[in-house]
């Protein structure tokens, strides 16, 4: 049988005194003995669980080594120094005990049902059975589509007296690990509906754009002989008159609007040429979500962020300026834009981190969601048979809004609530209530203002797109049934915003909890009850712990626990381990 190991000398000093058991020991040995010793016995009485005996040792100690001689002047300054710190702490009530932190079960938000149309949620769900996919990343895709192909065609009006509209756009990211057949997913539910309408739109474009070149082109050889001919003295009395008319019909001949509207790998002075190219209105629809990365800076020079002005305006048709290298400025009257990115969760750890985003409201405007993994579970060989036959009808519900023009702004349909749901007494209206209040100081969303404060204007975008979904019009009101499915559908988001949090606060309490070990290996180890703020920074810096202000907060959240003590001792922060870290002592 193996002996039981015995404890370091230190920690056997630590028992001795917070058990009561030291007067034999003082009384027993000489001066010049525990003199010797003094440096250990000190960070011991520090380390005992009982402030009042720590004291009580001291002051014998104290009384042991007043007759003694040759006792060193940083001794004598170590003992006083430790008695006015032990004395403190009894004056306090004594070290408390440590406060655990409560585990919370892991949120899993699921995708409502029963908010699509039965017969496109049977289609959607059967491409999610087919792929082996969650919902989740199949119907925040659907959503996204569907933005993109109402957007700049319809508004709706936010339900109480500001009568606030806004555009259908949505920003939507949908993370998941490469494994997760994102693609699959990505090319049935966005990008075949949008290929095939292409396709057949392509050729009238194609012939509108080379009739455009041709007229162009009759007018400038038009312009040339006049501008040639305006010195003659029988076309010189027309030629000014001559030149404007063409010029001016050079001017009003505009390029037909390009119905590719789907964009990827580009950046964002690209993308307003595009947008500008495509009637000023588009989407970003990625698998790789690279936009991003380049408005996050990672491909610039220096890491240097991208202006996400574009991005920020083109939410709700504000009108932007995009500066060009050497060139002209883009200005665009009326911009609008939806995303759908497929992110893996590296990049979304280093996006939602971005400050310049964030503190932009970049990625307030975004609703992600991060499907449960599926990788391991799935069949390699699926030979199950699902109808997907309601893929025509979801197709065709997106064909129609793609085919629609664009109005002019002031011509743009309203969507608006029913009366009874313009009301704080209505379901809508207590839970855009509830949204409001999870800001209020000490509650959950306290200190995530910028995500919450827009989590009621994405809840009017769904109710919107539901109700154009359900084959609705400007002509008849958003009904009840259709709010209570876009609130269904924002509390999936609003749990995935939850989710996100838990993990964030799960990735700090890892660095707390590292932390934590770090302390407890310098007490074992060097026999010592605190050390200088400073030592400790440099003991555990490094990966996710960066700098000196996220390592005080997290001494912060140790100290509320009663973890460590940090007290200021003349120039120097000291950072005292709490004595019940060890359940043993």
């Amino acid at each position: 049988m193996k002996a039981k190991e015995e404890k370091p000398l230190f920690l056997q000093y630590v028992d001795m005194i917070s058990q009561g058991n030291w007067r034999g020991y003082i009384e027993g040995l000489p001066a010049a003995a525990i003199a010797s010793e003094l440096h250990t016995l000190c960070h011991a009485a520090l380390f005992s669980k009982s402030s009042a005996e720590a004291v009580k040792f001291l002051e014998a100690t104290q009384a042991k080594l007043v007759d003694a001689k040759a006792i060193p002047q940083e001794l004598c300054s170590l003992l006083k120094k430790t008695m006015e710190r032990a004395d403190a702490v009894m004056s306090e009530g004594g070290w408390q005990k440590i406060t655990e932190k409560q585990q919370e079960k892991d949120l899993q938000p699921v995708f409502p049902a029963g908010v699509f149309p039965p017969v496109i949620e049977e289609y959607l769900d059967n491409v999610a059975k087919q792929v082996q996919v969650r919902r989740e990343m199949v119907y925040p895709a659907a959503l996204a589509a569907l933005a993109l192909c109402t957007q700049g065609k319809y508004k709706v009006e936010y339900p109480d007296a500001t009568r606030n509209q806004q555009h259908l756009c949505l920003y939507i990211g949908i993370v998941a690990d490469p494994s997760e057949r994102k693609s699959p997913v990505f090319k049935k539910v966005i990008l075949n509906p949008f290929y095939k309408w292409y396709n057949d739109v392509k050729g009238d474009y194609e012939a509108e754009k080379a009739r455009y070149k041709a007229e162009r082109k009759v007018l400038l050889k038009q312009l040339e002989v006049a501008e040639k001919g305006c010195t003659s003295k029988e076309k010189a009395a027309t030629a000014v008159d001559d030149i404007t008319g063409l010029e001016g019909k050079l001017a009003e001949k505009k390029p037909p609007r390009n119905p590719y509207c789907l964009f990827d790998d580009t950046t964002p002075e690209a993308l307003a040429k595009k947008l500008l190219e495509s009637g000023e209105s588009g989407g970003i629809f990625s698998e790789e979500a690279a936009f991003m990365e380049i408005l996050a800076g990672r491909y610039t020079d220096k890491g240097k962020n991208q202006s996400p002005d574009l991005v920020l305006k083109a939410y709700n048709a504000e009108p932007v300026r995009v500066n060009r290298v050497s060139r002209e400025e883009l200005v665009l009257e009326r911009p609008l834009l939806s995303m759908c990115l497929m992110l893996q969760p590296e990049l979304y750890n280093r996006i939602i981190a971005n400050q310049n985003l964030q503190g932009r409201g970049c990625i307030a405007r975004f609703l992600f969601c991060v499907p449960e993994r599926m990788a391991g579970t799935r069949k390699a060989i699926n030979n199950d048979i699902f109808q997907l036959s309601g893929g025509e009808i979801y197709e065709g519900i997106l064909r129609k809004f793609l085919d629609m023009e664009r109005p002019e702004e002031q011509a743009v349909p309203v969507l608006r609530f029913a009366k009874e749901l313009c009301s704080e007494s209505s379901n809508l209206g207590k839970y855009l209530q509830w949204i409001e209040n999870t800001m209020q100081t000490g509650d959950v969303m306290e200190k995530q203002s910028a995500y919450t404060g827009k989590a009621g204007g994405k809840l009017i975008r769904i109710a919107g797109l539901l109700h154009l979904l359900w084959g609705y019009d400007q002509c008849t009101p958003i009904s009840a049934e259709t709010a209570d499915r876009a609130v269904q559908i924002c509390q999936f988001f609003f749990g995935e915003k939850l989710k996100e949090m838990q993990t964030e606060e799960n990735r700090e309490e890892k660095l707390v909890q590292r932390v934590t070990c770090a302390l407890v290996r310098h007490t074992l180890e060097k026999g010592a009850a605190y050390l200088p703020q400073r030592d400790f920074y440099m003991k555990v810096k490094g990966g996710e712990l960066s700098s000196m202000e996220q390592f005080r907060g997290i001494l912060e959240t140790l100290e509320e626990r009663n973890v460590l003590q940090t007290v200021c001792t003349g120039n120097k922060k000291l950072v005292y381990a709490s004595p019940f870290l060890y359940a043993d002592l």
